[in-house]
């Protein structure tokens, strides 16, 4: 195959709006040289997708709670659906928690093995956020070693046993639904949460010391869920600078007026709403207080809600865009993603914005993705 080419008479979507230029790329770089031209008069090119959060992933290991799978199968079913998708960069959300099942520790360390092992010969650039409950009673220094072994460098910090707690006095049936998943019942798992709820009074301090280790490492970190501002404070004291899915609009405000970037969940903007009950993410976003949509729990979600964006007259489709690309790679420093300029991976979609879908997706440079009737014009051009 051809390894650099230029593709002509696309918009090209650039600092937020379309332009007419030719588009080129070499060895897995954006580049000015090129030795094949194809033309996509009709089509768009824009950057590649950075995710985040997303948890869908899950579905391709254990499609059933009683029906796991091989994990190198499932990941790479996995990666199958994040390149239909135009997902370029994606961080798959692991829980590393007391609710057992495929978020118990022992999961975590099997998953994080797997997942290293796939990405020597996958060609999407799959990462792990590791969503660490902050009252599980491992040794900080087990957390690190787990976090320097699967070459971690993202953590979110989080903490359901409040939630856990609240939803047993006022809907104990959804604690067992909760507890199904790991095949206990909601009895056995109050028990370890009420367990875990004694570990707070050593909390900060612990906490103090895993947020010294991770900033030595360079490692970005986030909090989840935040419900007021005391809690955002809390967090970004701590060095977790990126706020995700603030439940309420303070919250949101303290968290922007901290300079910290501000994650939503994609289907959140699709539905309408949260499906939890917490604030609408559009009402963030016109309040120019969301950088970074995430597909949460929904692949689909997030192409989905640009064009909900657009159609709603929100925020126009190539504006929209960059909270998709150009937003997540400014919040996790990914110094070489999230725009198509020169030098930067060569990371990108094709689009047919007449019919709303994906043709092509390009991660450095390579085609994860190639379907419709961009697929013979492309790769008539590339085979040699």
């Amino acid at each position: 195959m051809s390894s650099f080419f230029r593709l002509t008479n696309a918009e090209v979507l650039i600092d937020g709006e379309f332009r007419k230029e030719p588009f080129s790329f070499e060895n897995g770089i954006i580049s000015n040289n090129f030795k094949t031209e194809v033309d996509l008069e009709g089509f768009w090119i824009l950057p590649g997708i950075i995710d985040l959060h997303g948890d869908g992933f899950e579905r391709h290991l254990n499609p059933r709670p009683s029906a796991s799978f091989q994990m190198q199968l499932g990941l790479n079913s996995a990666e199958r659906e994040l390149s239909v998708n135009g997902i370029t960069t994606a961080y798959f959300a692991q829980a590393y928690s007391w609710e057992g099942g495929y978020k118990s520790t022992s999961y975590a360390k099997a998953f994080l093995k797997s997942l290293k092992d796939y990405r020597k010969n996958c060609l999407t650039d799959i990462r792990a956020q590791l969503r660490y409950e902050i009252l599980m009673p491992e040794a900080i220094d087990e957390l690190i070693n787990l976090i320097k072994l699967s070459g971690i460098d993202y953590l979110a910090y989080n903490n359901h046993i409040p939630v856990a707690q609240q939803l047993w006095k006022d809907f104990p049936e959804r604690i067992e639904g909760w507890a199904a998943k790991s095949n206990r019942t909601g009895s056995q798992l109050m028990q370890v949460v009420d367990q875990l709820a004694e570990n707070a009074p050593s909390l900060k301090k612990k906490l103090t010391a895993l947020a010294e280790q991770l900033s030595n490492l360079g490692i970005k970190s986030a909090s989840h869920d935040d419900r007021n501002k005391d809690e955002r404070s809390y967090y970004n004291g701590l060095g977790a600078t990126i706020c995700e899915f603030p439940t309420s609009l303070a919250t949101a405000q303290h968290a922007s007026s901290n300079g910290n970037p501000i994650i939503m969940g994609a289907p959140n903007v699709v539905r309408g709403g949260s499906q939890s009950g917490s604030i609408s993410a559009v009402s963030l976003i016109e309040a120019d207080l969301c950088d970074a949509l995430v597909s949460d729990y929904y692949y689909p979600a997030l192409c989905g809600s640009m064009w909900s964006l657009h159609d709603n007259e929100i925020l126009k489709f190539e504006k929209a865009w960059g909270l998709l690309s150009s937003g997540p790679a400014k919040a996790l420093s990914l110094k070489s993603k999230g725009k198509l300029e020169l030098g930067y991976d060569a990371d990108f979609i094709i689009m047919d914005p007449e019919r709303r879908v994906i043709e092509a997706t390009f991660c450095k440079g390579k085609p994860t993705y190639l379907g419709g009737k961009l697929a013979g014009l492309i790769l008539e051009k590339m085979v040699t």
